[in-house]
């Protein structure tokens, strides 16, 4: 079976306050979208698409491993999942 994880990350994290989005805080030394990430590998997930923000991309690319498929996310969680479901094969 081919399990495909989703992170919705294009948030802006207005209500952690935090000056960059909430999965980019980091929690224990590393982002919290990497944990994310590792959780859903540890979990038998083959395939990560992960939806961002647009001015962000290339922060997220630089954090996440090359075989996580980054791509931009929408205005809503809804438009992000799309764009992550278009994205996965």
């Amino acid at each position: 079976m081919h399990a495909v994880g989703i992170v919705a990350a294009a948030g802006s994290g207005l209500r952690l306050g935090a000056e960059l989005p909430k999965a980019l805080v980091a929690l224990g030394g590393r982002p919290l979208v990497c944990w994310a990430v590792e959780s859903l590998r540890a979990g038998g997930v083959d395939e990560l698409v992960v939806a961002v923000p647009a001015p962000q991309r290339a922060a997220f690319t630089a954090v996440l491993p090359d075989d996580v498929h980054v791509v931009v996310g929408g205005d809503t969680r809804t438009a992000s999942v799309r764009a992550a479901l278009a994205a996965a094969r």
